[in-house]
């Protein structure tokens, strides 16, 4: 089996170019990890499989069809994580730290799995609070 190995260095823009170069080198596969490299490889070809290894809700970014049948020639792995997980981590996080009152979330906004785990993030912060108000301080 040969790998061949391509990256953008950082620079984005460059996806679409090697998707391409990928294509024209008649690979049997395409790997690709994150939504702007995923979108590159759908549009340089139609016939590759192209898997993803890193992508939290691939349906609602529009990549496959659904889960039990992607549909086209995209599939992989999809991973969630669902605001019980979030609230979890964020109660751990106050037991660890009880004086925290503000957490920051630093996310890159062209990400489409930003929004859903912004949502995440925003459900179980509230959640927090909630329970928080209602449990009595020492």
């Amino acid at each position: 089996m040969i790998m061949e190995y391509r990256s953008a260095d950082g620079n984005v823009d460059r996806f679409s170019a090697l998707a391409a170069d990928l294509v024209q080198m008649k690979v049997d596969i395409i790997v690709v990890a994150g939504p702007l490299a995923i979108r590159a490889a759908q549009r340089a070809t139609r016939t590759i499989p192209i898997v993803f290894v890193t992508l939290a809700d691939p349906v609602a970014a529009g990549f496959v069809a659904s889960l039990a049948r992607p549909g086209g020639n995209v599939t992989g792995l999809a991973y969630g994580v669902a605001v019980e997980t979030i609230g979890k981590g964020l109660e751990l996080l106050n037991e660890a730290v009880p004086k925290i009152r503000r957490v920051a979330v630093l996310s890159n906004p062209a990400n489409p799995g930003t929004l859903l785990a912004t949502k995440d993030v925003n459900a179980a912060a509230r959640s927090q609070r909630r329970h928080s108000s209602q449990v009595p301080t020492a």
